[in-house]
């Protein structure tokens, strides 16, 4: 049986042996062979220059701000200070990336520069460097869907073939290190860390939103039912009898009380997503 393994040792620690299952031009995919028949064969690969990040973020994106041919097929890549492929790529580094690729080259995890200037997409660009997410098809009719490492969501887009200028093949950490993408980085930085505290708020507060409306939907049930029960309907107005208005007067206290929590959270919860948009609105223009 066999295993995908990122560390090799973890493999031979249990007397397995690394193969090389396959190779594309940018993938290299290994597995451990083992006996012990508790191991599973899976499949996947590992990528170059790396398999990211990951957390969370808005829809920025890491546009290749200039790209020079080098020499062949490859291209010198400098990165806008967007934000979106941090850690693995920032603006403070280069890249080197090729443009003589085949479709057997586009797999998950792979990134690529592509064109999302077309309908569907959450962003638009014509060279936006994003890891390769999803894909369906073959040959030229394959389609792939793309997401920025630090990005929330995907692009929101299924790409063709055709949009793919080049792919990532090496990213040179800090040498474009110049004070001005330093500084425009550490904006971006700054206002993204802003950005997911309040976010984290939201979340938090929409878990106490949803809890308080439950409440006072139940609150609001509980007394409807009560009188419903015990009391008469008169032109719109409940008339309870001496043995039942004590309590129909306290659920309906306790409905009141629910209620009212629920709207003041309902305001407090819209205040935070104006704040939200706001800053939401700031970072986009850095």
């Amino acid at each position: 049986m066999g295993a995908l393994v990122n560390d090799f040792s973890a493999c031979t620690n249990v007397g397995g042996r690394v193969e090389k299952e396959k190779t594309t031009k940018y993938t290299e995919e290994y597995v451990c062979y083992v006996s012990d028949p508790e191991w599973t064969y899976e499949r996947g690969s590992i990528y170059w220059p790396g398999e990211g990040g990951g957390g969370s973020g808005g829809g920025s994106s890491v546009t290749t701000a200039s790209a020079t041919r080098s020499s062949g097929s490859l291209l010198t890549l400098t990165f806008a200070c967007t934000g979106s492929m941090e850690p693995a790529i920032t603006c403070l580094d280069t890249g080197t990336a090729d443009s003589d690729y085949g479709p057997e080259d586009i797999s998950i995890g792979v990134v690529v520069s592509i064109d999302l200037s077309q309908d569907g997409c959450s962003i638009s660009g014509s060279n936006i460097l994003h890891r390769v997410s999803d894909l369906r098809g073959s040959d030229e009719s394959l389609e792939v869907r793309t997401k920025g490492d630090a990005n929330r969501q995907d692009d929101g887009c299924w790409v063709p073939y055709s949009r793919i200028n080049s792919i990532l093949i090496e990213v040179h950490k800090g040498a474009n290190s110049t004070p001005e993408n330093v500084s425009a980085r550490n904006r971006r930085t700054e206002a993204k860390a802003e950005l997911d505290r309040v976010r984290a708020e939201l979340d938090r507060m929409k878990t106490e939103l949803d809890r308080a409306r439950s409440q006072a939907d139940s609150a609001g049930q509980t007394y409807e039912s009560y009188v419903g029960l015990h009391c008469t309907n008169r032109g719109g107005t409940w008339e309870c009898p001496s043995s039942h208005i004590g309590e129909a007067q306290r659920l309906y206290s306790a409905a009141e009380a629910a209620n009212s929590l629920y709207n003041q959270i309902v305001g407090s919860y819209n205040a935070l997503l104006n704040r939200y948009n706001a800053l939401a609105d700031a970072y986009a223009a850095l």
